[in-house]
């Protein structure tokens, strides 16, 4: 019997025997008592649990606070039992015969296959972990956010299971409960409103259902500014048709059977009693060793599987036209109109999968196994049943990790259609099934293996637009030096001009840029204005990162964008940007590689080491020849980031003997712009979201910039990037009004002009903001003021690109662009084509500007900018068989899209050409 509970959920509670309650007045000792309660199966060293709880403070101070805490928690715990609290030498645990934990019994229950136990379990979530308490340690209230994000995860999928269980055993009064939940845990998951109003829906309760339809609407346009789903809205049309009388009658016998009601011109299949059967393609996908990779890393196993699931796994669910049915914490079920779609989907992201994991230690990948069936299911409402999901599910556990098994009708719908090789498993007994299944498993071709060196299963590229083999234009074309043999792995070669999607791959190893696979030449080399040929150059390539945890790349990534920044300002210098050097982060690359591949005369690399409170960085400057000019190592706090960041400036600049001017010397010391650690970090990891330019992770990157903010409210660069997020909202018609998202970033960069004048980024965006007032001869000067500041910041000279077409002046931007900001940028961001193809498109060179939006496309398909601006030059052209073609892409990536919302972008200083594109897009069928 346990002589000590802990309720962890909600508020804290600690009882005794005899339900003597116990209370705790220090919130240091609560943590440490709810950290060891959640770590009960390793001893927790003392020098560990000081770091969580004391990070502020030095070593001794820290081990002295542990010490006093340990003997109130002893005393306080005595009533139970002196044994209760161990601590043996350096470690320190709870004896856990003796505790009973409410979490770890809800992970228990939450494992259990039994209905039962998921309504135990989610009676024990009565809130998130450890409500209310405050430790004052970010070190702590990091793992505390990380768990609560872990947990709270857990606890909607299980209710989420235990609501579809009651609806399908006709408890529709319980699955409204259990459903309200999971609506009150996450109100922005639409899927828990549209289950809430299935559940009013089986109950009778009409009226409820369309309500709650009215609540997640305005639940969604006030958080994120977004309309519901389509999905939404028409199973709110749906229920609305079912009027009074005979209607509500039928309804009402529907809910009796439990199946919730559909139009009869809404199915596809076989109606029956209000069941829905129809034949189609089924891939169920479950990650390989998820506990395993849990228990090793909680957080960071969510939130890389939450990474990818974004940018790869989802959206190539869309691109080929899929659904997903329902997702668990490990694995996804998804429905797809064509056995090819799907097959080509499974091969595309297992090989990408092998590819984004490829630099994890092979113990903690992430790996997916996938099975695909074609066959008869039951559709009810979202949920699908019957044999044709269950031999999918089946074949998934035949599956080796990282590949795609399939069943013998899929193969025979594939084998002639889709060139892979498949390797026949023979007759299979699946569990539960009554015959058995054919089974096969589908081989990569050697000459689809790519030069990436790629792991796992290869697929089909045939379906590839025939106009991508036009990039690079000609005059391009004829400065490249394509090798002709096959480089090594990892390289950008030959193998990767001919496989878009071994391309795609190569995008998806770097989280925050594309290596230009196909734009091998450099034409950085021979600058056609000379402008830096004098000047000493340097690559700054990311820290790798030597700590245990692969969460920590973000701190590395910022850390180099600070410095890369900082040099960025020094008129002497040509600093190529983070967005060409972060193409190396996890490669073993020389300095002499890098340095003859970007054209620069030094190279400065390094590793950093980060524990909780302590921060090792080693650097050193090389030159072309592969000599070291210095080395050095900083060993510090992790509060002395700004202050390692600092002296590595300095080595560099005094290392290449440059002499700053004093204004220089001044801007150099305003380069952080905050004192805060935390809040710098929070801006370095929203600066990552906003370049991907997508509404989610702009709203995302508000958060996190809005959190940074909070922390200092004097920070320049949070406050920049928050502006920031308005001005893209206005821009691509994101909000309600891009009159009040305009308004509101002007009054946010206000404030950080008067805290730093001197800031670049500042400019660039009072330069945009002048855009949006019309006011172009400004929006210039303040571009050209940004660049001038920063005179290799490649980004500026991209947003000044952007300002110089829409003033009239397309020429003055793909100089800009080519010259300026692909030169310093190599390796440049897939963005830069889009500014690029839009400037040949105003020049009338239509044909260069289809291959540039093609090449965007291709390096970060979804972009919703490139596909409207394909659409807009097909039409520019006449060939709009072509143009209505892409025009359904655009309503593919944003169902909401309209004519309406897209004028507002179109910020152009002649209106004629704004009303010429508006035409166009109209002709091409495109809604208003």
């Amino acid at each position: 019997m346990a002589k000590l509970r802990l309720q962890l959920f909600g508020s804290m509670r600690i009882r005794l025997l005899a339900d003597i309650e116990v209370s705790l007045r220090s919130h240091k000792v609560r943590a440490l008592l709810a950290y060891l309660a959640l770590n009960p199966d390793r001893r927790n060293v003392r020098e560990k649990l000081a770091t969580l709880l004391w990070p502020d403070r030095s070593d001794e101070q820290a081990r002295h606070s542990l010490r006093q805490a340990l003997l109130d928690l002893r005393q306080a715990l005595k009533a139970a039992d002196s044994s209760v609290l161990i601590a043996e030498g350096d470690q320190v645990a709870l004896d856990q015969e003796s505790v009973w934990v409410d979490v770890l019994e809800f992970e228990r229950l939450a494992a259990d296959p039994s209905p039962d136990a998921w309504h135990d379990a989610i009676q024990l979530y009565q809130g998130e972990l450890l409500e209310g308490l405050r430790a004052k340690s970010d070190v702590f209230e990091g793992w505390v956010s990380g768990e609560r994000i872990r947990l709270s995860t857990l606890a909607y999928d299980l209710m989420d299971r235990f609501a579809a269980h009651l609806l399908k055993t006709d408890a529709s009064d319980r699955a409204i409960e259990v459903t309200q939940r999971m609506v009150a845990l996450d109100p922005l998951r639409e899927a828990g409103h549209r289950k809430l109003m299935r559940a009013y829906q089986a109950a009778g309760r009409r009226t409820a259902a369309l309500k709650q339809y009215q609540i997640c609407a305005e639940t969604l346009r006030h958080e994120l500014n977004v309309d519901p789903d389509p999905e939404t809205a028409q199973l709110f049309a749906r229920i609305r048709s079912l009027g009074s009388g005979a209607a509500v009658a039928h309804e009402a016998h529907s809910r009796d059977r439990h199946i919730a009601t559909v139009p009869k011109d809404a199915l596809v299949g076989e109606e029956l009693g209000g069941t829905v059967r129809k034949l189609t393609t089924i891939l169920s996908a479950d990650m390989v060793g998820y506990s395993r990779l849990m228990e090793a890393d909680e957080i960071g196993t969510i939130a890389r599987q939450n990474l990818h699931r974004r940018e790869l796994i989802d959206p190539r669910i869309a691109e080929h036209k899929g659904r997903i049915v329902k997702t668990t914490g490990d694995g996804l079920l998804v429905e797809f109109p064509s056995v090819v779609d799907a097959v080509q989907y499974a091969v595309e992201v297992q090989e990408a999968m092998a590819v984004r994991e490829a630099n994890v230690p092979e113990d903690r990948r992430i790996q997916y196994r996938c099975g695909i069936n074609i066959g008869d299911i039951i559709v009810e409402g979202d949920d699908i049943f019957g044999d044709g999901v269950n031999i999918a599910a089946r074949l998934e556990g035949l599956a080796e990790p990282g590949t795609v098994c399939v069943s013998g009708n899929v193969y025979d719908q594939i084998h002639t259609k889709l060139d892979f090789d498949y390797q026949d498993l023979g007759e299979r007994q699946l569990k539960n099934i009554s015959e058995p299944v054919r089974a096969y498993r589908v081989v990569v071709k050697a000459t689809r293996a790519g030069a990436n060196g790629a792991t796992g299963v290869a697929h089909q590229a045939a379906s590839a637009d025939s106009r991508l083999s036009q990039w690079p234009p000609a005059a391009v074309r004829q400065r490249a030096r394509v090798r002709t043999r096959p480089r090594g792995r990892g390289d950008l070669g030959r193998g990767v001009l001919r496989n878009r999607w071994a391309m795609m791959m190569m995008m998806a190893a770097s989280l925050l840029v594309v290596a230009a696979a196909l734009l091998v030449w450099q034409p950085w080399r021979s600058p056609p204005d000379g402008s830096f040929s004098a000047k000493p150059s340097i690559a700054v390539l990311p820290l790798r990162n030597l700590s245990s945890s692969p969460r920590q790349d973000y701190f590395g990534d910022a850390v180099t964008e600070g410095i890369i920044a900082a040099l960025s300002r020094i008129s002497k210098m040509f600093v190529v940007t983070g967005s060409s050097t972060l193409a190396d982060k996890g490669r073993s690359v020389s300095p002499q590689e890098v340095a003859k591949r970007l054209g620069v005369q030094y190279v400065l690399e390094g590793s950093f080491q980060r524990t909780a409170n302590k921060l090792r960085v080693t650097v050193r400057l090389t030159n072309a020849e592969g000599n070291v000019i210095w080395s050095d190592r900083y060993d510090r706090g992790v509060s002395d980031t700004f202050a390692v960041q600092d002296e590595i400036i300095l080595r560099v600049i005094t290392g290449l003997q440059i002499k700053l001017t004093e204004g220089e010397q001044e801007r150099l010391s305003l380069v952080h712009g905050t004192t805060n650690l935390k809040a710098w970090e929070y801006a370095g990891q929203a600066l990552l979201l906003l370049r991907r330019l997508k509404r989610e992770d702009n709203a995302r990157a508000r958060k996190l910039y809005k959190l940074a903010a909070t922390l200092d409210p004097n920070y320049p660069g949070a406050l920049d990037g928050l502006a920031w997020t308005h001005v893209l909202d206005a821009r691509f018609g994101w909000s309600a009004s891009a009159e009040a998202s305009v308004g509101q970033a002007a009054k946010i960069a206000q404030k950080a002009y008067a805290l730093d004048p001197n800031r670049p980024r500042t400019y660039a965006l009072l330069g945009h903001l002048q855009l949006f007032k019309g006011d172009m001869k400004q929006a210039i000067a303040f571009g050209e003021k940004s660049v001038a500041l920063s005179p290799s910041g490649a980004e500026n000279y991209a947003l000044l690109a952007i300002t110089y077409s829409y003033s009239g002046q397309p020429e003055r931007s793909i100089e800009l662009i080519e010259r300026k900001a692909m030169k310093l940028s190599p390796l440049y961001p897939g963005y830069y084509l889009w500014i690029l193809g839009r400037s040949y498109r105003l020049m009338g060179d239509h044909n260069r500007a289809v291959r540039t939006f093609t090449e965007h496309l291709k390096r970060e398909p979804g972009s919703l900018v490139s596909t409207v601006e394909l659409v807009t030059t097909y039409g520019e052209m006449g060939q709009f068989i072509e143009a209505r073609k892409v025009a359904k892409d655009v309503l593919q990536i944003e169902p909401r899209f309209s004519l309406k919302i897209w004028e507002r972008t179109l910020i152009y200083k002649d209106r004629a050409i704004a009303a010429r594109e508006l035409r166009v897009l109209r002709q091409a069928g495109l809604p208003e």
